[in-house]
């Protein structure tokens, strides 16, 4: 099993549910490629978490989503960027709301600071990532603002190998995609232009 984390920027304007009922139409085609998806701040605005046999279905999974955001909403994602996890771990439950830090490693440490990182007991999930970035963590968002400070100072920045890190907080909870359907009944999705 490989995991994907795909980073989606949309069109400025463009709504967040257009967005949700695109990546819902996305995942019936294809179950349990899409089993999750956070709104995010930062460059990015939805981070879809994405599970296949292998890297080439993850590819195909981002392709078709983007296909059906064009098809239906026009020029709706501006810019995407798709990171795959080397080696992930298990999840059964996706965080409430997560904190994410993309971490840049000293080259040869990604795998000493990933296992770090799945040790600490506010991080729900770390991967090894190909890409940009070497190391993704999904930190838990309900800390309070002090307790965060306190984790990065007294966990995340006593890990040795790393060289940087790229925090997002998430601002909504997780659209989960595991057989059921969670998402209510929104407006539709404006037809595209010519």
């Amino acid at each position: 099993m490989s995991r994907g984390y795909v980073f989606l920027e949309r069109e400025r304007g463009a709504d967040f549910w257009y967005l949700d009922a695109t990546i819902e139409r996305c995942r019936k085609r294809a179950p349990a490629r899409f089993v999750a998806h956070y709104s995010i701040w930062g460059k990015f605005d939805v981070l879809a978490i994405v599970e296949g046999d292998g890297e080439g279905a993850i590819h195909d999974a981002v392709i078709d989503l983007r296909r059906e955001a064009t098809e239906t909403l026009g020029s709706y994602i501006s810019d995407s960027c798709t990171f795959i996890a080397a080696d992930p771990a298990p999840i059964t439950k996706w965080p409430d709301r997560a904190t994410l830090l993309a971490i840049d490693t000293v080259l040869g440490s990604e795998r000493a600071v990933r296992d770090s990182l799945r040790e600490a007991d506010a991080v729900h999930v770390a991967d090894m990532l190909l890409g940009d970035h070497d190391v993704i963590a999904l930190v838990n968002a309900g800390l309070a603002p002090d307790a965060y400070l306190e984790f990065m100072a007294h966990t995340v920045e006593k890990v040795e190998g790393i060289k940087k890190t790229r925090t997002m907080f998430s601002f909504s909870r997780p659209r989960e995609y595991r057989g059921t359907r969670n998402l209510k009944s929104r407006p539709a999705p404006p037809e595209a232009s010519e």
